[in-house]
Parts: structure tokens; C-alpha cells; sequence
């Protein structure tokens, strides 16, 4: 048993876990890169990618990261990343993505990439979603511990109406309830866009404020209510973590 003290009345945030979800080609797995730039100037970092879906590991070309990347097919493999990154007292980890990674969950829960079946499964049906969901979390839950600041990306989709309403809710790309449960395995989750705003022009932003049309997430002293801005180039990153430390309190002020 380990019992340690923790601070209550911190007034900066120097470790969170994140998930960045949003449509095929938004320019999530570019912000990944953006992150990781970031905080390369601090220390360690790396690159994780799940193969077999997006592999959008070509975003990052060109970024400056150098040799940080890894390829993984299966949950065994992620926690033999996970021990082999520990020593190396990394910053930042970048994940991709997090869909990938329950793909091959079920890979290694049923033997192929297919949802559970009563038909084919029988009374193992029903406790093959429960082992899904269970493993896909805990390989979140122990990415929490390889790095400072933690940031997984997933695509997206629309989930039912959590309140029974007709309406669909945007969700990151999971099987059956994971698709909204997994917003809680994080401690902020951002729905990620992109508008063509005119000829040549994308406007990207990230969204963490409370949306009628899609689950978000913060677990922080204040809320951020207000869109952040990604810009063509680089430095969203450096915005959000801004917009991030501003919602800590002031050291001495109640």
C-alpha cells in the first residue's frame, strides 16, 4: 500500500492527461506534433503510434522531433513501451490513437477485429464488452504515469443522446458506451474542428466548454468557456497550455 500527501491549493498545473478528438484530417495528430515541440525545449519526449488505422505519423515529418517515435500493434506492446519510456522521465507523450488502440484490444479479447456477437459468441458476449472497455481504460490509466503531460487523439462520431433525447452527441470513435466513458479517463477532453473560412484558409479550433452537440471535458478550478484558436504553423499548443494555467488560482488570492 502506497499512501503519499498531495496539495490542494496548487496554483499551476504541472501534469494532466488529454484527449483530442475530432474528423478525419482536422489536424489532430499535427497538434500531437505541435505538443511534443513544445515540450522538447523541457525535456524527453515521445511519439507513440497505434499501426493499423490512421498511422498519421507523417504529420509530424518535418517538425524538428527527431527519433521519438514507436510503432505498436497490441496492449502488450503498449505496456512494454510504457516500461521501457519510465527510466527516461519524459515531459510528454503523444499517443495515436486512441480507436487504434481498442481495435487491437479486441484483436487480443476475441482473437479478431469484430465487436462482440451472441451468435458467434454465445454467453461470452456480454462479458467481451465489459473486458473491451476495461482493458482499452487501463491502458490509458497507465499512460498516466510516463509522462508529465499525457495527450491521446482519437477520430470522431456521433453517439446517442445521453439524456434520451432524439438528438446525437459528437463522441470520440469507440464501441458501444466506451464512446462516452472515455471522456471521463481524462482529465480534459477537446473536441478538435476545422472550417474552410475562404481560398486556402482552414480555421482550426479546440473546444472545451459545456456543448449541447458533444461531450467535453475539464477537470480543472475554472472552466474554459472559450474556443482555442489553432493556428497554421504551430503554437496552439503554447495557447491552450496558456488558457490552461490561467484557470489555476493566484498564490495568496482566496
Amino acid at each position: 500500500m502506497a499512501i503519499t500527501a498531495f496539495d490542494l491549493d496548487l496554483t499551476s498545473l504541472d501534469r494532466f492527461t488529454m484527449l483530442v478528438y475530432g474528423a478525419y484530417g482536422c489536424g489532430k495528430t499535427h497538434l500531437l506534433g505541435d505538443f511534443l515541440r513544445w515540450a522538447s525545449a523541457q525535456g524527453p519526449i515521445a511519439f507513440i503510434n497505434i499501426k493499423g488505422q490512421e498511422d498519421g505519423e507523417l504529420s509530424l515529418v518535418g517538425m524538428g522531433l527527431g527519433a521519438v517515435g514507436i510503432h505498436i500493434d497490441t496492449p502488450g506492446d503498449l505496456e512494454g513501451a510504457l516500461e521501457m519510456l519510465q527510466p527516461k522521465g519524459l515531459v510528454a507523450l503523444a499517443v495515436d490513437t486512441l480507436s487504434a488502440y481498442e481495435s487491437a484490444v479486441r484483436v487480443d479479447v476475441i482473437g479478431s477485429d469484430r465487436l462482440p456477437d451472441a451468435k458467434i459468441d454465445g454467453e461470452r458476449a456480454k462479458a467481451l464488452w465489459g473486458q473491451i472497455k476495461i482493458k482499452t481504460r487501463a491502458g490509458v490509466v497507465a499512460s498516466r504515469h510516463a509522462a508529465r503531460y499525457v495527450v491521446w487523439s482519437a477520430p470522431f462520431d456521433r453517439s446517442e443522446d445521453p439524456f434520451g433525447g432524439p438528438g446525437r452527441f459528437l463522441s470520440p470513435d469507440l464501441i458501444g458506451k466506451s464512446s462516452r466513458a472515455a471522456i471521463g479517463w481524462f482529465d480534459l477532453a477537446a473536441l478538435m474542428e476545422a472550417k474552410l473560412v475562404g481560398p486556402g484558409r482552414v480555421q482550426r479550433t479546440l473546444s472545451l466548454a459545456p456543448r449541447g452537440d458533444a461531450y467535453t471535458r475539464v477537470r480543472l478550478p475554472k472552466p474554459l468557456l472559450k474556443e482555442i484558436d489553432i493556428p497554421e504553423g504551430g503554437g496552439g499548443w503554447a495557447r491552450l497550455y496558456e488558457a490552461i494555467q490561467a484557470t489555476m488560482p493566484v498564490q495568496g488570492v482566496k
